[in-house]
């Protein structure tokens, strides 16, 4: 009769331990899996709300220009009525 080296009760042990590993590792790939086309969304989203954020930015600046102009016009117009009826000569 041949003898093991390993009992049978540390063979099994091993055997059902690795399972266990086997199933953790599975379970882990798939949450790195997970967790990876999480960041790659992420990061869409990320550029996307940087690309609002440019058009956002050129959309203030172009309205902060055209109020610029505005107010210029209005302290134009505002200084020609003042300049006017300052020099307006009374009616007889």
């Amino acid at each position: 009769m041949l003898t093991s080296c390993v009992s049978r009760k540390k063979y099994l042990d091993a055997q059902i331990a690795l399972r266990y590993l086997k199933n953790d590792s599975t379970q882990l790939a798939y949450r790195v899996s997970t967790l990876n086309d999480t960041i790659t969304n992420l990061q869409q989203q990320i550029s996307n709300l940087n690309k609002q954020i440019e058009n956002l930015t050129s959309t203030a600046n172009t309205t902060q220009s055209q109020l610029t102009k505005s107010q210029q016009s209005l302290q134009e117009q505002q200084h020609k009525i003042y300049w006017i009826s300052k020099n307006k000569k009374p009616k007889n």
